[in-house]
């Protein structure tokens, strides 16, 4: 028996980051088997290194084809393979791009759209917006890796003082921040052992890791498959106001958050009013002084650190994952 197909219309670089990205790989990796997958994206270094890994059937655009040329090539690739599922982590679809692609006349499950297309998709998910009874909307449909969902259910202890602190920019960190925040970290009133987290596509490691290279306490790590291992060994993270800001709430890590943009700025002071995370604010405005407040905030208050952990955990509970897999797989069973 033929296996329906899902496709996925996903894309990542440094410009634009690879949440996307790894949100659709993780999907991918449970529905596969199950289901015909493929990806359809535009072609960078970087991200062709990333699906080369997973072996899963990958159909590329040119990086810098333009949006009509873009679709045209979309388009006709759907009339070819005629899939049950397209699944558009894009951002910000035009009514014009979903009618040329309900032309498939495929279920539609978009990411994260606040464009005038998102009316038309069968399904908008988004862990970003507000939550919402009547839409699939807020933190509990969050995509992580499983890993995550299992280390959720462990109890979470925390140090009496602060002794490990993790720094998680995203994976490549165009702007980089990383090293604003370690040089920023020089200047404050504590000292950590710190564990950089090194993406796939971080800019220049090299220059990086010579600069802080006579840095004792300093640690560069790269390669890691999940971060479940580095942020159950820190006592608090600086995280990017992305994905790895919610793998770090399903941990129970206190969790500070320098944020890539203002899209990100507006979920994390959401989340800030839960007494979920510290908001340091967007990464081009972080200064010693305030990121000296925020730190001593934490580091000099176990309770605090006790609330912040408790309040990722009752929103985060990585089980994100599930849920839209159990809404992908029962569209796929519509007629």
């Amino acid at each position: 028996m033929k296996l329906a197909k899902i496709v996925f219309r996903c894309d990542g670089s440094n410009e634009i980051g690879f949440g996307h990205l790894r949100r659709c790989i993780n999907l991918a990796q449970w529905l596969r088997g199950k289901f015909d997958v493929a990806f359809f994206t535009k072609k960078t270094k970087e991200s062709s290194t990333i699906l080369k890994k997973t072996g899963i059937e990958t159909h590329y655009l040119e990086k810098d084809i333009d949006a009509n040329e873009d679709l045209n090539v979309f388009t006709q690739f759907l009339s070819d393979w005629s899939p049950k599922i397209i699944v558009n982590d894009i951002k910000n679809t035009s009514s014009d791009y979903m009618q040329a692609i309900s032309l498939a006349k495929a279920r539609l499950v978009n990411f994260d759209d606040l464009g005038d297309g998102a009316d038309l998709a069968d399904v908008v998910i988004d862990a970003n917006r507000r939550e919402n009874k009547k839409k699939l909307f807020g933190p509990k449909y969050v995509i992580l890796h499983d890993d995550f969902a299992r280390e959720h259910k462990r109890s979470r202890t925390l140090h009496k003082h602060v002794k490990n602190l993790v720094v998680a920019i995203g994976g490549g960190d165009p702007h980089n921040y990383t090293q604003k925040i370690l040089e920023c970290l020089e200047g404050v009133d504590y000292t950590f052992n710190t564990a950089v987290i090194l993406g796939p596509t971080f800019k220049d490691i090299h220059h990086i890791k010579q600069k802080w290279k006579n840095h004792e306490r300093v640690y560069f790590l790269e390669d890691l498959e999940t971060l479940v291992k580095p942020l159950l060994w820190a006592d608090c993270a600086i995280v990017n106001g992305g994905l790895t800001m919610f793998e770090s709430l399903c941990l129970g890590t206190p969790t500070l958050v320098v944020s890539q943009n203002t899209d990100e700025v507006k979920n994390v002071k959401r989340l800030e009013r839960k007494n979920a995370v510290l908001d340091v604010g967007l990464g081009k405005k972080v200064s010693v002084n305030k990121l000296n407040k925020r730190l001593r905030k934490v580091c000099d208050n176990l309770e605090f650190r006790k609330k912040l952990s408790d309040a990722g955990k009752e929103i985060v509970d990585g089980k994100g994952i599930f849920r839209v897999l159990g809404i992908i797989e029962k569209l796929a069973r519509k007629r």
